[in-house]
């Protein structure tokens, strides 16, 4: 009997620890030790300093930072910022370091284009951290992987094309997207807030979304579901069933939809999109090059960026039902920040 309670007792205890104390406490450091020392040989060229490398090891294995943590406090490092990387040199760092591998053509080449086009070195770091390939090498050395928000859409102030309207008499937004507006009711709610708020206006919000499409198709159509309502102010919502079916064709088709909104004569927003569960939909892994893309579209002709991305990221898991579609209180947070961008430009 007093074996029984013993052994009891000692169960318990262990019970608790496991509750009070995280996994990581039971990680094995000579792996976290391991991937301390990748980072320093891959971001400073250099290997680790014994009390800068047990500093790393100890917040690691206590969980206190994760292996995002980690990689955004070193690529941000006084040392690596030293070393003044060309965009060139930064995206080899990034390839080496998050993926472990050589870089691939396209990948590098829409990284690239991103950054000349004045995308903050925040933004690309997030692409890479938030992936699945450094989720998968963060997994093989028992680190958590972590996530960082995807911040900084462009370093450069875009030129306006358009200016304001006057928030009275008639004015038609038109939303075009995909399922994310067909399986959502963020455009009635945007619309509850534009004719709450400004009251002496008539707003005559559409809703123009076909589930599954993509960039091709909504230019395909443009001309008869958008451009026929004459509309005053048009918001552009693709890229997340064009995520994973080759970049270079979501970038033109998205420029050539800008080309033809901004020939409306309407105020043209672009909006990027939430975040994708790529465990589901692992082909779509590269998602965080389609959101950056939008930021670089928007910066090179001059139109308004709406980042829904950012503020759904905070809590994705109250914010979306499934892989990527918004739950109620997503698509609450999606229209309070379109109507946010909107009324930027509607003068009372």
């Amino acid at each position: 009997m007093k074996k029984l309670k013993l052994f009891t007792i000692i169960f318990s205890i262990i019970i608790i620890i496991l509750m009070v104390f995280p996994a990581t406490l039971f990680a094995d450091s000579g792996g976290v030790e391991a991937f301390v020392t990748r980072f320093y040989q891959q971001t400073l060229d250099r290997g680790p300093d014994p009390s800068g490398l047990q500093n790393w090891v100890q917040h690691l294995v206590s969980g206190n930072l994760s292996g995002a943590d980690v990689a955004e406090r070193f690529i941000f490092s006084e040392e690596f910022q030293g070393k003044s990387t060309s965009n060139e040199q930064f995206l080899d760092v990034m390839y080496r370091a998050f993926f472990n591998r050589a870089p691939d053509p396209e990948g590098y080449s829409g990284w690239l284009s991103q950054l000349q086009r004045g995308q903050s070195r925040k933004f690309v770091l997030s692409g890479f951290v938030n992936s699945v390939e450094f989720a998968n090498l963060c997994a093989e050395y028992g680190i958590e992987s972590g996530s960082i928000n995807a911040e900084g859409a462009s370093t450069q102030a875009p030129v306006q094309r358009t200016n304001t309207i006057n928030a009275s008499g008639n004015i038609t937004v038109v939303c075009m997207g995909d399922s994310l507006i067909v399986k959502s009711d963020w455009v009635p709610k945007l619309a509850g807030y534009l004719r709450s708020n400004y009251p002496q206006a008539n707003f005559n919000v559409i809703a123009s979304a076909v589930n599954g499409e993509t960039a091709p198709g909504a230019y395909s159509r443009f001309d008869s579901t958008v451009a026929a309502h004459n509309p005053d102010i048009i918001v552009l919502a693709y890229g997340t069933n064009d995520a994973g079916n080759g970049l270079s064709t979501y970038s033109k088709y998205m420029e050539k939809l800008v080309e033809k909104a901004l020939s409306t004569g309407a105020i043209v927003f672009v909006q990027n999109f939430g975040p994708i569960d790529v465990n589901a939909f692992p082909t779509k892994s590269d998602y965080m090059r389609y959101v950056a893309e939008v930021s670089g579209i928007a910066a090179d002709y001059g139109v308004r960026l709406i980042d829904v991305y950012g503020p759904l990221n905070a809590d994705r898991g109250t914010n979306l039902l499934d892989w990527c579609h918004y739950s109620p209180q997503g698509a609450t947070v999606v229209a309070q920040t379109v109507y946010q961008n909107l009324s930027a430009v509607l003068i009372r």
